[in-house]
């Protein structure tokens, strides 16, 4: 800009710190227990994802597990009568990023993510 009583040009520089992110709720207040218990093979998975949910370290057992994308869209939920391992066909779904979620009887819930790939 230019200052209108001297003429002079003067620059003025603002940096800023910008964090980017993604919230999506069905996140919020999740965290990991030591042993992972929920492994993904393959990953990336192309045409089915085998989900292994096992219960945490005191063996509570999952009641729920549902697969969400990226962008929060549920897209898959799993029926824990089948057991602790769960193949989903991913054929039909967009190539990206999804979480599977779980919840178990105490309400302490799980998450870890996987990719879809063509």
């Amino acid at each position: 800009f230019e200052h209108r009583e001297t003429r002079e040009i003067c620059e003025e520089t603002i940096c800023e710190t910008v964090l980017i992110g993604l919230i999506l709720n069905p996140w919020v207040g999740t965290r990991k227990v030591a042993g992972n218990p929920i492994t993904i093979s393959p990953n990336p998975a192309t045409t089915t994802a085998t989900i292994n949910i096992v219960p945490d370290l005191d063996n509570t057992p999952v009641e729920q597990a549902v697969i969400y994308h990226i962008s929060g869209k549920q897209m898959a939920t799993y029926d824990p009568s089948i057991g602790n391992s769960w193949e989903v066909d991913v054929r039909d779904f967009p190539v990206g990023i999804y979480f599977v979620r779980t919840v178990d009887s105490n309400g302490k819930t799980q998450v870890e993510r996987f990719v879809k790939a063509e």
